[in-house]
């Protein structure tokens, strides 16, 4: 309760400057008058570094990107992160051990530490294993942007930048002075939930600071669930607590930003059974602070600290009983040097080693027989790793195109060297851009992967090959469309070996290949946007991904194809109404069969296609914005399948849920 009780008080620091009478200036609520009123130029000439070194729009950045504004959260009628993420194309979600929630991206599943997650730049994928929990009820209120590359990063931004890279920015990077908002949402039975965030900015002659931070009380589960031997649970009493906090602070050149959160949930599903008394916690907390220097000549030169303290996987059962805690924390220093050339291009290289270590607090687990804090990691009560790498990008004008180059090399204690480049050649006319993208990434073992390998593991790695093109169609419209192929190489997962050896190993070479699309039209007093996925998969090469119900090319859990569409229409200078309309292909998991031979009773089968809407309004009034909105408008019945051979059925989540949010900008 004292983590509780110290995010509470946080948040009470923050209340007594979340008046009008302290904040810096009076604003306006944020809301879609401004992004309605824009034209399509506008609108695509907004800029990122998502995938480039300098801010470029989307159409030019050198990787395909989907850029998610406030302003989409909005018309979309987004009330979490997760609901934010499926907007983009190709995204889905699976069901983790514990009732984790995790994405999977074009086919395949990524939440084994395939995806990184950057917020406020600071990396959150976990220490033990690469994967990232996504609090249940992440709010939107706190977010100002959402970014995605879809496809490797790994010349950039270095290890689990395999799949795709999501940056999330908060309200501290462009906020002025403050906002306070407080939400409520209702299931039926459950817990209803509750959730208040609030932020404030100062700024100054030599520096400026931004505070922000939320808390939210939920339940989690969304129905009746029925376990891999039969047992129904009804997971409308799955409570959750969480709370996040963001700290942004310049001074004199110099900036350190803060970034933490921690949640705590039931979780009833343990390896597909019932245990209702099981609880697992996450929580963690990033440091990063730098310094630019301006040596002349265009060259910047900026030092870099990074720290991590984290304890991920914290699960507590009493009836079993079980404990598992193994906090990690991460040091890593950077030097980075930028370099503007004459010609309109850019440099950038660099340097970073780090240090991760973790140590058994307390370990009582049935599925590790023999296995104590003194004992765990190999014999000892603690392990620790460490590597290096070292990164050079250059883009730059060639002809009517540009050119980016890129490469990394990075140096493992454990698993040895692995080199990844990156060649993008861009073209961006007025109505045409088009794009040619040979991209690479890795992925080194984690703590707990390391730990529990089957066999000496090798850094796992992906390729792509993609081609996009863009066309303006007439003036108000935009169509983008891709093409893409991807390799997995040696991917890291969970099986046995030929010797029937069970733990962590590396895999044969997996592929995927697939088409998105994306269509926006933007006008006066509304806009639509909609985008439309196919991919498919080499299943067969990785067992546990494999389907054997004759759904061949189609991983276990992923849809062939996911389609979003979403819309906003002005109708008054203070109303908005927004509606979205979501649809996921048929998935194979595998499901409770009382008929079946096998122990547990389960077989593989196809759950439904499923069609969700979502329609919602906003009232601006001055500073005050009141958004009101229905998820799951019609009821439908949606599931979490498990992405791999395992023994959790599908899992229900997201019932029809009526949600209010008042939120006041001072």
């Amino acid at each position: 309760m004292n983590k509780w009780r110290l995010d509470f008080a946080v948040l009470a620091l923050l209340l007594p400057v979340s008046i009008p009478g302290h904040a810096d200036e009076a604003r306006t609520a944020p809301d879609l008058d401004r992004l309605l009123a824009l034209s399509m130029d506008a609108l695509t000439q907004v800029q990122v570094s998502t995938a480039s070194i300098r801010p470029a729009t989307p159409r030019e950045q050198p990787g395909a990107v989907t850029l998610i504004t406030a302003q989409d959260m909005a018309a979309a009628g987004c009330r979490t992160l997760q609901d934010a993420l499926r907007l983009v194309p190709g995204i889905s979600s699976g069901i983790d051990v514990f009732n984790v929630t995790g994405l999977l991206f074009r086919g395949t599943w990524a939440y084994e530490g395939k995806i990184l997650f950057l917020v406020d730049d600071m990396p959150v994928n976990d220490l033990l294993f690469g994967t990232y929990a996504i609090p249940p009820d992440f709010p939107v209120d706190i977010l100002d942007r959402v970014e995605v590359l879809r496809g490797p990063g790994g010349a950039k931004y270095g290890e689990n930048a395999e799949l795709a890279v999501i940056r999330i920015y908060t309200r501290n990077s462009v906020q002025k002075g403050g906002f306070a908002n407080f939400t409520m949402a209702t299931q039926g039975a459950g817990t209803p939930l509750r959730q208040f965030s609030t932020g404030q900015h100062w700024q100054g002659q030599q520096g400026a600071l931004a505070l922000l931070g939320t808390v939210s009380s939920s339940n989690w589960g969304k129905g009746q669930w029925t376990d891999a031997v039969g047992t129904p649970y009804d997971t409308s009493q799955q409570h959750q607590q969480s709370a996040q906090y963001a700290m942004d602070a310049t001074w004199l050149g110099s900036r350190l930003k803060v970034y933490g959160e921690q949640f705590t949930m039931a979780a009833p599903e343990r390896y597909g059974i019932v245990t209702p008394d099981q609880v697992i916690a996450f929580q963690h907390t990033n440091v990063r602070l730098d310094h630019a220097f301006d040596v002349g000549a265009g060259v910047e030169l900026t030092p870099r600290w990074s720290f991590r303290q984290e304890d991920a996987w914290h699960g507590t059962s009493l009836s079993l009983p079980s404990y598992y805690e193994l906090p990690a924390q991460r040091n890593e220093l950077e030097l980075e040097a930028t370099h503007a050339l004459g010609n309109d291009g850019t440099v950038r290289a660099g340097v970073q080693g780090y240090w991760t270590s973790a140590t058994a607090e307390q370990l009582s687990v049935p599925e590790f027989p023999g296995k104590t804090t003194s004992n765990y990691f190999q014999g000892q009560p603690s392990v620790s790793y460490h590597g290096y790498s070292g990164y050079a990008e250059a883009e730059f004008p060639w002809n009517d195109y540009r050119l980016s180059l890129g490469v990394r090399q990075t140096g493992h204690s454990l698993t040895g060297r692995s080199t990844v480049p990156r060649f993008a050649l861009t073209r961006a006319d007025p109505d045409w851009h088009y794009k040619l993208i040979l991209d690479s990434a890795y992925r080194e073992p984690q703590i707990e992967t390391a730990n529990e390998a089957a066999a000496p593991l090798k850094a796992e790695r992906t390729s792509l090959a993609e081609l996009e093109a863009g066309h303006r169609l007439w003036s108000d419209q935009y169509l983008t469309v891709s093409v893409f192929q991807y390799e997995l190489r040696d991917a890291i997962v969970f099986s046995a070996t030929p010797t029937g050896d069970i733990g962590y190993v590396n895999s044969p070479l997996y592929k995927g290949r697939g088409a998105e699309m994306e269509w926006r039209l933007q006008r006066e007093s509304w806009r639509v946007d909609a985008n439309v996925s196919y991919a498919r998969t080499d299943d067969s090469a990785i067992s546990i991904y494999q389907v054997t119900n004759g759904r061949h090319g189609q991983s276990l859990g992923a849809p062939a194809t996911v389609f979003n569409l979403w819309a906003s229409r002005q109708v008054s200078s203070r109303w908005t109404l927004n509606a979205r309309l979501r649809y996921q292909g048929n998935e194979s998991a595998y499901v409770f069969d009382p008929a079946s031979t096998a122990n547990p009773p389960l077989s593989q089968g196809t759950l439904a296609a499923e069609w969700s809407a979502d329609l919602s309004a906003r009232y601006v009034r001055g500073a005050w914005t009141t958004d009101v909105g229905i998820r799951n408008l019609f009821d439908e019945h949606l599931w979490l399948p498990q992405p791999y051979v395992g023994a959790t059925p599908p899992y229900p989540y997201g019932a029809r849920e009526g949600w209010a949010r008042l939120s006041y900008a001072f």
